[in-house]
């Protein structure tokens, strides 16, 4: 089955979406890699894979201390 221009305009436009909203400084994690810790939520980004924290419902931002990063190299043993 062929991609359909439609199909791939749309795509390209999410992507170009997700990207200018990390240059923004708004986040979305990748959902099978969150860590919930007793001080919060921490993931790491779908489209730039930075290291991020969730401040509020739906309000990822960049987590200046790498914890995401930290746990996920912890818990891969």
């Amino acid at each position: 089955m062929a991609i359909q221009w439609n199909d791939r305009w749309r795509w390209e436009r999410r992507v170009v979406k997700t990207k200018l909203r990390c240059l923004l400084g708004k986040h979305e994690p990748d959902r099978m890699r969150v860590f919930v810790e007793s001080d919060g939520f921490f993931g790491i980004c779908r489209a730039c894979g930075a290291n991020i924290v969730r401040r509020d419902r739906n309000d990822w931002v960049s987590d200046p201390m790498g914890r995401a990063g930290i746990l996920a190299e912890s818990r891969k043993g």
